[in-house]
């Protein structure tokens, strides 16, 4: 008697603990979720896509329904976007997107970067200005976040110019308004200034060398040539 009433309290344990850890299972895979959907319409397998987003999509818009009102604002379109019979490559994007940056660790550290890494595909005269484009698009409401909005609206006048007649002075122009706009130096840029730093000091110093050098020698032949008269 004693045995059949302990396993029925395990079992009771069992069944009440269970739905928790499906929950907790559910919420904190969403970041794998954005991915294996964005891998399925990459692949064409539109279908299988759009079961798999039709299956998660009601608990998916609960979990959003804890974040803040300025991420809802972001994610309102793209759940729009994701009701659509046709899944496309934009949508998955934007998708992944959006997930890794609610799972980032530091969320301004990961939209600058973002920042970064959309400007060296500009500097990138073999990367598409559509891609470029698209990629600007995706990432056009985390950057809305924190940066400030005139300065996001010049830049996607040039974008927007850049997609429709790509040249080198467009792009040179869209990283110069991005650099501008960055405030610090990037990793690169800094490694880059501080390597001119130590050549340009390398160079002046030997020059400095080299004058001093002829400049005694100099004086020491004057010196020898007054003795020698």
């Amino acid at each position: 008697m004693g045995r059949a009433f302990l396993v029925c309290i395990i079992c009771s344990l069992f069944f009440t603990l269970t739905p928790h850890v499906e929950a907790e299972y559910a919420y904190s895979d969403w970041e794998d979720f954005a991915k294996q959907y964005h891998l399925l319409v990459q692949d064409g397998r539109q279908s299988l896509a759009l079961k798999l987003m039709n299956k998660r999509l009601p608990e998916l818009e609960s979990y959003m329904e804890e974040l803040s009102e300025e991420m809802q604002s972001v994610w309102a379109p793209l759940s729009d976007s994701l009701r659509d019979d046709t899944p496309t490559i934009q949508e998955a994007e934007m998708l992944q997107r959006f997930m890794a940056y609610l799972d980032a660790d530091s969320q301004e550290i990961w939209v600058d970067q973002q920042w970064d890494g959309l400007k060296e595909s500009v500097l990138d005269d073999y990367s598409p200005a559509e891609q470029i484009k698209g990629t600007w698009d995706n990432l056009l409401p985390f950057f809305q976040i924190d940066k400030k909005e005139e300065d996001l609206s010049e830049l996607d006048a040039l974008v927007t110019e850049l997609a429709q007649t790509d040249t080198i002075v467009t792009r040179q122009q869209l990283v110069s308004q991005m650099t501008d706009e960055d405030g610090p130096l990037s990793i690169q840029e800094s490694a880059m200034f501080i390597t001119i730093l130590i050549i340009g000091g390398a160079i002046v110093i030997t020059l400095g060398y080299v004058a001093g050098r002829r400049f005694v020698a100099n004086k020491k032949t004057a010196s020898r040539r007054s003795e020698n008269s």
